[in-house]
């Protein structure tokens, strides 16, 4: 397995941990949740865009097939619901 393929599972194991000590998994979805840590805000954040900088994210699991990083403050957002994470996905 190469490294690229390496980094793409490490990064979508990563973004299936937090989701999941979240609760944030249902049927292979993710599910809205309004109490996550700031930290894990930040840390999906990361993980998302690092698959749009060095992979693409229709590799990233448990999004929609549409799924656009310039989209991302709405989606997610519908799903942690937090201002604060509003304001720091608009700098990344």
């Amino acid at each position: 397995m190469s490294s690229f393929n390496t980094s793409m599972r490490s990064q979508n194991h990563r973004l299936k941990t937090i989701l999941s000590n979240n609760n944030m998994l249902e049927n292979s979805e993710i599910v809205p949740k309004e109490d996550i840590d700031d930290e894990d805000k930040i840390e999906i954040s990361e993980i998302l865009n690092y698959f749009e900088r060095n992979h693409s994210l229709e590799d990233v699991k448990y999004l929609p097939k549409d799924f656009e990083i310039h989209n991302m403050k709405m989606y997610l957002v519908s799903i942690i619901r937090n201002p604060i994470y509003i304001q720091m996905t608009t700098f990344l």
